[in-house]
């Protein structure tokens, strides 16, 4: 095997950054709000009960009369499973065992809200809005498409918002996103495993976006809203290392590893919401939300080193060719009491990930979702949330093929099962 081919070996590394566990469809992460989870985020754009808007639309910071500061803690419990076979063009079977990967993911938020002048708002946040990761061991029968992958994204949110009238305000808001991304895998050369190079890569980057929205109040009963968010593009700076074993190194006259500077191009689609909240009594209330995320923006990675290597000296293109999806929810509020509101929603999401790029590590299905949730007023000042969601096992057969120099070296077949669910508690302070 030449040296100057060894990266083709790794190829599929930068999809492996976005590997994992999957939260939504795509990289997104719903779970911005715990309150909002309660509904299955069907209140969307003209849900403005709390300083959440920040993210959700800054326009409706306008309904919030006084600061306000709500944050919260949303788990997932989630497990991925691969239930098939990995062998080499050569014949033999990959060595190794299927794998179950059980995991806890923490989802922290915070946001806060403040009215500047009758007319003007100020609002910021943080969360985090995008990400994945997996954590597999080295000799599982998949460690030629993923053993470690992990991908990091916290925005920090600064919006004002501007009331026109009773019924119509805007606001607008400055996205500055930090990105860090870490992806290990095995590297095939034969079909011991005691031969196996080992690929990471890493990196991270600061970049910005805007956010951009309207709201509506039509009457008492009904309102409307629209947000914006703009696509934000990284081009994350990190290392590429490639270890190989010590008898691969001699049979191969070269170093035992190679350490190069690499950047990593990765574009975070913009999205377009769409939502309506009607009171249709003192008691009940019914929201709606659509949401299309321009995945299509999203056709392929670039890894780059930025100095050859001895080993890794070309860049390495992975073609992800997603496709526009859409988001839908449908949700309900009840005021039980002066304390207590409940509320619940279902969601439905499509895959962006097309059949001929879906891969073992990634293998995005369409979700769906149920919703419960509710919040407890213990004073006017003081509110506490409290939601689930479940979401729908997904099954996705995959026939994934690693390539060296063009050619097959590795089949993966097999079906990938996806198992979520969501845990949030969050609180709301008015001062």
């Amino acid at each position: 095997m030449q040296l100057k081919h060894l990266l083709s070996v790794v190829t599929g590394v930068v999809c492996g950054l976005l590997s994992g566990i999957v939260f939504a469809a795509g990289i997104s992460v719903d779970e911005m709000s715990v309150r909002r989870l309660g509904d299955a985020f069907s209140g969307g754009t003209a849900d403005a009960t709390d300083a959440s808007v920040v993210w959700y639309n800054p326009a409706g910071l306008t309904q919030l009369e006084k600061q306000q500061l709500t944050g919260g803690l949303i788990a997932i419990p989630h497990s991925l499973k691969f239930a098939g076979t990995v062998h080499l063009e050569s014949g033999p079977e990959v060595n190794g065992h299927n794998k179950t990967w059980k995991g806890v993911e923490y989802i922290p938020d915070l946001y806060y809200s403040r009215p500047l002048t009758d007319q003007l708002w100020f609002g910021a946040g943080v969360n985090s809005p995008w990400g994945t990761g997996t954590d597999f061991d080295r000799t599982w029968l998949g460690r030629y498409q993923s053993v470690k992958s992990n991908l990091l994204t916290v925005n920090f949110i600064t919006a004002l918002a501007w009331k026109f009238d009773s019924h119509v305000s805007a606001g607008f808001g400055l996205v500055t996103e930090y990105a860090d991304g870490i992806i290990e895998k095995a590297v095939v050369f034969s079909d011991e495993i005691e031969d196996d190079g080992f690929f990471r890569g890493t990196g991270d980057n600061i970049s910005f976006g805007i956010i951009a929205g309207l709201y509506y109040r039509l009457s008492e009963l009904w309102q409307f809203g629209f947000e914006y968010r703009s696509p934000i593009k990284h081009e994350l700076e990190g290392k590429m290392k490639l270890n190989l074993s010590s008898d691969m190194a001699s049979a191969l006259n070269s170093p035992h590893h190679d350490n190069v500077k690499a950047k990593l191009k990765l574009k975070i689609p913009e999205t377009w919401s769409f939502s309506t909240i009607y009171q249709l009594s003192p008691h009940w209330s019914v929201k709606a939300d659509a949401t299309r995320t321009n995945w299509s923006s999203f056709d392929k990675l670039v890894f780059d080193p930025r100095v050859k290597g001895t080993i890794i000296d070309m860049p390495e293109v992975q073609i992800m060719d997603w496709h526009d999806s859409w988001r839908f929810a449908l949700g309900a509020e009840y005021q039980l009491s002066k304390q207590w509101s409940l509320r619940a929603g279902v969601a439905f999401d499509d895959s962006p990930v097309p059949n001929h790029t879906a891969t073992i590590d990634f293998a995005v299905d369409d979700y769906r979702a149920l919703s419960v949730g509710a919040t407890y007023r213990y004073s006017p000042s003081l509110e506490v949330d409290i939601a689930a969601q479940h979401t729908w096992t997904s099954h996705r057969n995959i026939h994934e093929t690693v390539l060296f120099n063009g050619v097959p070296v590795v089949q993966g077949v097999g079906e990938v099962t996806n198992r979520i669910n969501s845990l949030g508690i969050g609180i709301l302070w008015r001062f």
